[in-house]
């Protein structure tokens, strides 16, 4: 008796959320390490010191690609459900 071996076919996983999870972990470790990002606006400071200027810099890099992730996965939607039905030819 002969077994074929046979080939399943899966779809990739979608990995956007696991590389969120990333962002959102990597913006905590940042916010853990220079606090002063939390404090708020009313409190009086001195300058910023370089550190604290690179890791505003950073987080606001995290949340242009937390929005351009939004955006793919708007357009992603938008192709699986792929495009609206159109008629063909004309109806009287």
């Amino acid at each position: 008796m002969s077994r074929r071996a046979t080939l399943s076919v899966l779809a990739p996983p979608d990995v956007m959320p696991l590389v969120e999870a990333t962002i959102a972990f990597a913006v905590q470790r940042v916010i853990a390490d220079n606090p002063e990002l939390l404090w708020p606006p009313d409190v009086p400071r001195r300058r910023a010191s370089p550190r604290v200027e690179a890791a505003r810099a950073v987080v606001a890099l995290f949340g242009e690609l937390l929005d351009a992730f939004r955006c793919y996965r708007a357009v992603r939607a938008r192709r699986v459900a792929g495009p609206p039905p159109t008629s063909i030819g004309r109806e009287s």
